[in-house]
């Protein structure tokens, strides 16, 4: 089983009309929505993620920053 990696708030932002915690995350390459799911699951879920970055697709970028909301 994967370890799993903690996340600390780093600021907020809108999920649903909500204000909730995010941190920040910086995309290397090969990252995956699945695998920060998976590095972040006790903190956040996939359709969090999507929803505060406003991704419409699963494809992300290496370099770009990520917001990754602290709900769970």
């Amino acid at each position: 089983m994967s370890k799993q990696t903690l996340l600390k708030q780093t600021g907020t932002a809108f999920l649903n009309e909500v204000e909730v915690p995010v941190a920040a995350y910086k995309v290397a390459d090969g990252d995956s929505l699945y695998g920060l799911w998976i590095k972040f699951r006790s903190q956040t879920t996939v359709g969090a993620i999507m929803t505060v970055n406003k991704l419409t697709t699963s494809e992300l970028q290496p370099g770009k920053s990520l917001k990754i909301p602290l709900v769970l």
